[in-house]
């Protein structure tokens, strides 16, 4: 039996290439409270799209038009700066995601997942793109689980969307996995998530993980993780959200 702490860091990144630099500084705060909390984390989550979010309206470039602007390697700015960060604090980072650019010559929204040396222990790259949004006019396709082993289980790294699809879960489940890793920019109906969330944890007995961007988000997103009103739907609001949860588990 394994002790595991978590924490979820929330935020709201801001839109575009030119709020690169203000999500890193962002990050690098948070993180930096997290691992002096009362309890210092064994994993720490950022969302969905921390790196920057992109800008949705009539007038925003489109899609692909951002994705090309924000993507980098394995050696850019952001997946170095996690790097760093998770040897510093000898942590394990779930890194949210970012536009990755693969030897491929494609560009994915992938979630990587750094061990405590700093090394690369997984990628995940977005299996299903929200069509709806155009998001795949953004990114590729990924092409399905990627599992990877830690000290304290098999962590099964999904992102946002791919939530609604019972599949590809199933699919970590029978590899064994234990720990289900969301990030998420999940902006659409709030019980949609908590349903999907706790459907996803009962039906494959996995632990779950959801880390959402919270805050006031764009209109153009019509909706927001938070908060909520007494019937349990989304309302608008100008108030700034932070939440940094902490959660201790045994691992068996």
């Amino acid at each position: 039996m394994m002790k595991m702490n978590v924490a979820l860091c929330q935020f709201t990144p801001g839109t575009g290439k030119s709020s690169v630099e203000d999500n890193i500084s962002r990050v690098a705060d948070l993180i930096e409270e997290v691992v002096h909390a009362h309890v210092k984390p064994d994993l720490v989550m950022l969302p969905e799209m921390w790196q920057a979010a992109l800008a949705l309206g009539k007038n925003a470039p489109s899609a692909s038009e951002q994705g090309a602007e924000l993507e980098e390697t394995l050696d850019g700015r952001c997946v170095s700066f996690l790097r760093k960060l998770a040897q510093k604090h000898h942590i394990w980072i779930a890194g949210g995601s970012l536009f990755l650019k693969k030897d491929d010559g494609k560009r994915y929204n992938s979630q990587i997942i750094i061990d405590r040396d700093g090394n690369i222990a997984g990628i995940y790259d977005k299996t299903h793109l929200c069509e709806w949004v155009g998001e795949h006019n953004g990114v590729a396709y990924g092409k399905g689980i990627s599992p990877v082993k830690t000290e304290f289980g098999i962590l099964a790294p999904i992102l946002c969307y791919d939530i609604r699809f019972e599949e590809l879960i199933r699919g970590y489940s029978f590899a064994g996995a234990q720990i289900l890793l969301v990030p998420a920019y999940f902006s659409t109906n709030l019980n949609h998530w908590r349903l999907l969330v706790q459907t996803r944890a009962l039906e494959n007995q996995m632990f779950v993980l959801g880390c959402g961007c919270c805050g006031d988000y764009p209109l153009e997103y019509k909706g927001q993780t938070y908060p909520i009103n007494e019937s349990g739907q989304q309302i608008y609001t100008d108030r700034f959200i932070q939440t940094n949860l902490y959660i201790t588990w045994d691992i068996q």
